[in-house]
């Protein structure tokens, strides 16, 4: 017993010292490490920082959870800019001491042979605790693989640092300011009202639970939400290329075409982009005036005095005609499970009328004598909800009666009537041939004329064959006959 506590204190002491020897080459190992560091800091400690080149200082300040530029224009920030400025600066490691604290207060003209006199840049880092780190940069080694550098304070000793971190160092205003043509979050957007040069004004709104973009202006239709959701994500990413002016004046308003109230120009009309966010309908705008050499736009947010310049890919965008936006598939049907009855016409006659039961199986009502092909009734659904059209050919008001007679839409070749378990009806009718080879269609209760291809149609051209299976003693049958098939 004696034998064994021995020889497990001993081990317990082996032990205890291989781990305090691997603790003390960690934190060796860590400080050495940390004395690499240009200089040691943590994101979260950083308030300011400026970057002195020639005669340019540009200074940021941390405002609450983002940065702001205050110095030489006051704007916001690119945050991720600024982060990246500061991971390059915590990152930076020194490569070799040249000389050290000794040698540079005795020689202050070492400062000079190594381009520090007069440092091509300078990098000041207020932290919330202790005092400003100062860095200074200044000419290249022979190699032009390094910089030389120096801290300045009580340790003025010069170093190299590799020469690309001073060039992710080197920012201009352009690099660091926030350059978002409109700030916002796409997730937000309510509303969309676009007014465009020559009238062609669209409103947009997101309804219902699944939040379902719509038109409420020029007319009242489903729009296609990705073709929305595209617009606004073009619009949330833009940036701005250049900036023109700060705090321009009506004088220069009006030559960029941002004038208000009156925003015509002699070359050009005011695209005004207006979004509705959250519960409180907060307004964010944008205003588009004329082009600018090179294809750009002059562009201004209202809620900020710079005017910039916008790429014509944004404006083209925001172009988009009212037809790229509306929903191409207006047969669409939301819960194809939910369907409990379809009904199909053709030439004002009855040919079919099925209804779904509880195990799911599709039950023919009419004619009689004959037995529903569940499959091709389900392709029925999948056929309808899949259709897109190709073009509006014709739009008109909800209390407005036209005559849809030269389309063959009075008294349609087809119709086919989808019914779910509520009772909401998806009710389609099929029309005469287009002058381009498609087929003329329409949904009731939709105030529109739309056009498809006339393959699109042919899967919903059905004889009574094509979707019931005859009696073997139905004698107008052209069938072979046979079981329902549900496979298909």
């Amino acid at each position: 017993l004696k034998t064994n506590l021995v020889i497990s204190a001993v081990l317990l002491a082996l032990l205890a010292f291989v781990y305090f020897l691997d603790k003390s080459e960690e934190e060796q190992q860590a400080e050495e490490e940390r004395s690499k560091k240009l200089v040691d800091f943590s994101d979260r400690d950083a308030r300011s920082i400026a970057i002195v080149g020639g005669d340019i200082t540009i200074v940021l300040e941390k405002l609450e959870d983002s940065w702001g530029l205050v110095q030489p224009v006051v704007s916001g920030a690119d945050d991720s800019a600024v982060n990246r400025l500061l991971n390059n600066l915590r990152e930076t490691e020194v490569q070799r001491i040249i000389e050290d604290s000794t040698a540079v207060v005795a020689d202050p003209d070492l400062a000079a042979k190594y381009g520090l006199a007069e440092p091509r840049l300078r990098v000041l880092l207020s932290l919330s605790e202790g005092p400003l780190d100062t860095m200074a940069f200044g000419g290249d080694s022979p190699t032009g693989r390094y910089t030389y550098a120096q801290r300045l304070g009580v340790n003025p000793e010069i170093f190299t640092v590799e020469v690309w971190r001073l060039d992710n160092l080197d920012k201009s205003v352009f690099d660091l300011r926030d350059r978002r043509v409109l700030a916002f979050d796409r997730n937000e957007v309510g509303e969309v009202r676009i007014t465009r040069p020559g009238g062609d004004n669209i409103v947009l709104s997101k309804e219902g639970s699944e939040g379902e973009w719509r038109f409420n202006s020029p007319l009242s239709v489903a729009a296609d939400g990705s073709a929305v959701t595209g617009v606004l994500t073009r619009l949330q990413d833009g940036k701005a290329r250049s900036f023109v002016a700060e705090n321009p004046g009506q004088a220069e308003l009006s030559e960029y075409g941002l004038s208000s109230p009156s925003p015509s120009s002699s070359t050009g009309t005011m695209l005004v982009v207006s979004l509705l966010l959250g519960e409180d309908r907060a307004e964010k705008r944008l205003m588009v005036g004329v082009e600018a050499d090179g294809g750009k736009y002059y562009a201004r947010d209202a809620s900020r005095n710079p005017v910039f310049l916008i790429d014509s890919t944004l404006v083209n965008e925001l172009r988009k005609p009212i037809s790229e936006l509306r929903d191409k598939r207006p047969l669409r049907i939301s819960e194809r499970d939910a369907v409990r009855r379809i009904e199909i016409r053709k030439e004002g006659e009855q040919l079919a009328v099925v209804e779904r039961d509880s195990t799911e199986s599709w039950n023919l009502l009419s004619p009689a004598g004959r037995t529903a092909k569940s499959w091709r009734w389900n392709s029925v659904i999948t056929d309808l909800d899949g259709v897109e059209v190709t073009g509006f050919v014709l739009d008109w008001q909800d209390d407005d009666d036209p005559d849809l007679t030269e389309y063959g839409l009075e008294d349609p070749s087809g119709v086919v009537v989808v019914t779910d378990k509520d009772g909401a009806k998806v009710e389609v009718h099929v029309g005469g041939p287009t002058e381009s080879g498609g087929v003329y269609i329409r949904r009731v209760g939709i105030p529109s004329v739309y056009e498809v291809e006339a393959e699109t149609i042919e899967n919903l051209d059905l004889s009574l064959d094509d979707i019931t299976t005859p009696a073997a003693d139905d004698p107008d049958s052209t069938s072979t006959g046979g079981e329902d098939d549900d496979t298909g």
